[in-house]
């Protein structure tokens, strides 16, 4: 029985490691729920203990918050967030750091994930409008929604697994998590801007671009103006027919992306939501009935002690209570892998922790001086398992060692900011990666590396100075 759990457990962590299993098409979640699978099969894990393992608080924020963002996005709120910000008349950088601020704040409460992914289409297409460079605003998208998402226990799902697990204060992590965010958020803004100095413009005629001829020091024209329909529509260029369905569209057509290294062609009701949402304007009802919902939710969890897997379901019930949005296009935006992913994950890391192998594993690392319950270890550890396996597997990884009272901020923080490193470090940063690749734009590992190690570096900097500050005198963080 144990050399099978090892067994599973290696080949597991190791399709984590590699986002599948060699010669087999398996992605992470395949991998885990394969995993899962091996284990009850096997008899090493029970029925029961296979269901007792699955942290259902966890599991229903993650889908009750997936249900708010669907909302949100089919009413259009996040195109049209994206849109008024690029109508605004600032200088390249200055729109660099509206952008950062903006997509951080949308993160902290929304899924990073989802901005992005509803962001991404909407800014290339204002960029191209505007004569701007997208890749550095793509780039702040994906660096501001990783940071953005760190500040509360909302804002992605390992904050939402640490949360839950640790039983941590919404309150009292967001008054932890506040300034260091908020500090790195302008680190992102400053370091993006300072390493794209001079290179904002795409070279253009100024009646494609948007710009005013002649300008030496080109400035956004107010009096152009972009609308819904052309900046979400996935077409390469502003000058097509009119006569042009989406169905004939690149976005609709079978593609190999090498961001996610899958092949992908868009089945008919796939095809159909992307068209629905590429022509919907603002629906000033349900955008509003999401943010309302979205408010109520947080100041529930800001000032009453009521669960927040329970009201967040509560909240996604009234939201799936609709007469004019179906509640099918809502579920067929919930991201269903990413719960199988846990479910997968919470039963191999339940099973290993209740065999009493990890507890022996922790005990030989702190033979050898590494007591990963210390506040500086952790926050390492965290780091480093977050670009090998990614950050969920490894929050599941440390959250038996997550002792000490900063553990939650050190885990949310460190593995959230980590995630900025690599381009494969974040699900955010490949669905920005995988958008720009649709419209015949590169953004490769080496294009995020030139801003993701600098932004990662000065991010965890100023994490562990907070966490070094906030721990007191004597702590080593």
């Amino acid at each position: 029985m144990t050399a099978t759990l090892l067994t599973v457990f290696f080949l597991v962590y190791l399709g984590m490691i590699l986002g599948g299993l060699p010669f087999l098409q398996l992605d992470r979640t395949g991998v885990a729920l394969l995993g899962a699978i091996a284990l009850v099969g096997s008899g090493v894990v029970s029925t029961e203990s296979a269901l007792a393992s699955l942290h259902l608080p966890t599991l229903m924020l993650l889908f009750a918050f997936m249900v708010l963002s669907a909302q949100l996005r089919l009413g259009g709120f996040y195109a049209w967030v994206t849109l008024r910000l690029a109508a605004w008349p600032l200088r390249p950088a200055l729109l660099l750091g509206a952008l950062v601020g903006v997509v951080g704040a949308l993160s902290a409460v929304f899924s990073n994930d989802v901005v992005c992914l509803a962001v991404a289409p909407v800014l290339i297409a204002a960029c191209r409008r505007r004569g701007l460079a997208p890749l550095p605003y793509l780039l702040g998208l994906a660096c501001a929604a990783n940071v953005g998402s760190a500040a509360t226990l909302i804002g992605n799902p390992q904050n939402m697994l640490i949360g839950a697990r640790l039983g941590l204060s919404f309150s009292g992590y967001l008054g932890e998590a506040l300034a260091p965010v908020g500090l790195s958020l302008l680190a992102t803004w400053a370091i993006i801007a300072a390493l794209t100095r001079g290179r904002w413009y795409d070279v253009g005629p100024a009646s494609q671009t948007g710009l005013r001829a002649g300008a030496q020091d080109p400035v956004w024209d107010p009096t152009l103006t972009i609308s819904p329909d052309a900046a979400t529509r996935p077409d390469l260029s502003f000058n097509l027919s009119p006569d042009l369905s989406l169905d004939q569209s690149p976005e609709l057509a079978p593609s190999r992306s090498p961001a996610l290294g899958i092949m992908t062609t868009p089945a008919p009701r796939e095809a159909r939501e992307q068209r629905d949402e590429a022509e919907a304007e603002l629906d000033r009802w349900q955008a509003a009935k999401g943010l309302t919902v979205a408010l109520a939710l947080l100041g529930i969890f800001l000032f009453t002690d009521w669960p927040r897997e329970l009201a967040a379901l509560v909240g996604a019930g009234l939201l799936l209570t609709s007469r004019r949005l179906h509640s099918r296009r809502m579920l067929g935006l919930v991201d269903w892998e990413l719960l199988v992913l846990f479910i997968g994950l919470f039963v191999v890391n339940h099973a290993l922790e209740a065999s009493g192998l990890l507890a022996t594993g922790m005990a030989a690392l702190a033979a050898v001086g590494l007591h990963l319950e210390q506040p500086g270890t952790l926050f390492a550890a965290a780091v480093v398992l977050s670009n090998l396996v990614s950050n969920v597997p490894a929050v599941m990884l440390l959250l038996p060692v997550a002792t000490d009272p900063l553990a939650g901020p050190i885990l949310a923080l460190a593995s959230t900011l980590a995630g900025n490193l690599l381009l494969v470090g974040s699900i955010a940063n490949l669905i920005v990666a995988d958008a720009a690749e649709r419209r015949g734009l590169r953004l490769d590992w080496r294009t995020h590396a030139r801003i993701g190690v600098p932004v990662t570096l000065a991010t965890l900097a100023i994490a562990a100075a907070w966490l070094l500050w906030r721990a007191g005198p004597g702590a080593a963080i």
